[in-house]
């Protein structure tokens, strides 16, 4: 895995250098700080993949954008609702027709979905495709930061002890670990729009597009000291991976008109 981050991490530098030494035509290009809103779906891969379905994603973030178009920000990622997969944890708690029965003898129907987040620190650079607005663009950002999720239980557990607190984090799962993460996509910034106000000249745009496609890789450990189902400590390192489509608003700030 080492070795698949540093050759991802050269790539990125390499493409931000080469497009340093090939020079650049006179542009309109702007500080700005970026505040992204963003909903999309982060589907599982690998191993991870046995354990969830697709989770959706709502982002929230802010990043500074320099005249030179690189990007530098943080970014927070909620993920929930995905389909649970794996039930194997609960089969010792279910009857023989599957069916949790409480202590008053009443079945109880637990809520179980996947559910997690994502907190990262972002490095980026947008790269124009016409003269016209340099602002816009092919935008490419690798991120370091932290994974976690876990099995979200809920529903109808008033005369279900086992799944409640504190025996509930026996089955949950919950693992985290440091995460790297790569997007491409196209971020669409409008250009400035001149305005008059009691005679003096301003200029504003409030608001831009983005969509594009992000990989997530993660070394995870559970974050739990006994798991019931294997009823052994988890020790075991994960590698966890999600690739997800992200599509999103982009609002400004403190915008300024090149000279």
């Amino acid at each position: 895995m080492k070795t698949n981050i540093y050759y991802n991490l050269f790539i990125f530098w390499l493409v931000l250098s080469a497009q340093t030494i090939i020079g650049q035509t006179q542009d309109s290009t702007r500080r700005e700080i970026l505040f992204p809103f963003t909903g999309g779906t982060q589907t599982p891969i690998g191993d991870l993949s046995s354990q969830y379905g697709n989770f959706l994603d709502a982002t929230l973030g802010i990043d500074y954008k320099t005249t030179k178009r690189f990007t530098f920000g943080f970014g927070f990622d909620y993920l929930f609702e995905a389909p649970l997969k794996d039930v194997s944890m609960f089969e010792d708690l279910a009857n023989d027709y599957n069916q949790f029965i409480g202590i008053d003898g009443t079945p109880v129907y637990p809520r179980v979905k996947g559910r997690g987040f994502k907190l990262e620190m972002k490095f980026g650079k947008i790269f124009p495709i016409t003269r016209q607005n340099q602002n816009s663009g092919i935008w490419l950002s690798y991120a370091l930061g932290y994974l976690q999720h876990k099995v979200r239980i809920g529903g109808d557990l008033g005369l279900f002890p086992m799944l409640q607190d504190p025996y509930v984090k026996g089955y949950d799962r919950l693992s985290g670990g440091i995460n790297h993460s790569i997007f491409i996509g196209y971020l669409y910034l409008p250009p400035l729009l001149q305005r008059n106000i009691s005679d003096i000249p301003t200029y504003s745009n409030i608001f831009g597009l983005y969509a594009g496609i992000e990989i997530n890789n993660a070394q995870t450990k559970s974050l739990r000291s006994f798991d019931f189902a294997s009823q052994v400590a988890p020790t075991k390192t994960n590698i966890d991976q999600l690739i997800g489509l992200k599509v999103g608003w982009i609002f400004t700030l403190n915008n300024k008109k090149a000279d």
